[in-house]
């Protein structure tokens, strides 16, 4: 099943234009392993860039899977800043799940901004941490002149237990105060 949301993953992030996903699984003899797909940001013009990375999945409440000491979390956050000419968005998703066949976790995240007569840049990581932890990282930002957006999504998995994000952003144009939003979900154990 974590093949197939891998699968998932990388096919709607490739047809979005780059990607970031990660997914590792343990089996009952204990053995794990993980994947990722590559990281990037690109740039069509000097005032677009883009790194997208899109997946979906189906929460369940722990002990809900039909199976006895079964678990699934799934979570995530989002956010887009935009003020006169700029936008910046970011998101990041996670899931995980154990079951009789062990355990699984998956991790997208992603970002993009634009700016009109401006520059825009966007960067996205994932990496596995210490253990069986994926952690997910993207930022996009936006400027023409003095004026601002800019988005920051953490996203974390920590297999067979939580999925926690944060998303912050920022907009700002000169002469008035910054609009800022923070976001925090945490699932699971």
């Amino acid at each position: 099943m974590n093949k197939l949301l891998l699968s998932l993953l990388l096919s709607a992030g490739l047809a979005a234009g780059s990607t970031a996903a990660m997914a590792q699984s343990g089996g009952k003899g204990g053995g794990s392993g993980s994947s990722s797909a590559g990281t990037s940001s690109g740039s069509s013009s000097p005032s677009s860039a883009s790194s997208a990375g899109t997946g979906s999945s189906t929460a369940s409440s722990p002990g809900s899977t039909g199976t006895t000491g079964g678990m699934a979390a799934t979570g995530g956050t989002g956010g887009t800043a935009a003020t006169n000419g700029t936008s910046a968005s970011t998101l990041g998703t996670g899931g995980t799940s154990t079951g009789p066949a062990g355990t699984g976790s998956s991790l997208a995240t992603g970002g993009s901004a634009a700016a009109v007569d401006g520059n825009a840049q966007s960067g996205t990581s994932v990496n596995q941490g210490n253990g069986p932890v994926l952690n997910g990282n993207s930022r996009a930002q936006a400027h023409r002149g003095g004026t601002f957006s800019k988005s920051h999504t953490k996203t974390q998995v920590k297999a067979g237990q939580d999925v926690s994000s944060r998303t912050k952003t920022m907009s700002h144009v000169p002469g008035s105060k910054p609009t800022m939003t923070t976001t925090n979900t945490t699932t699971g154990q």
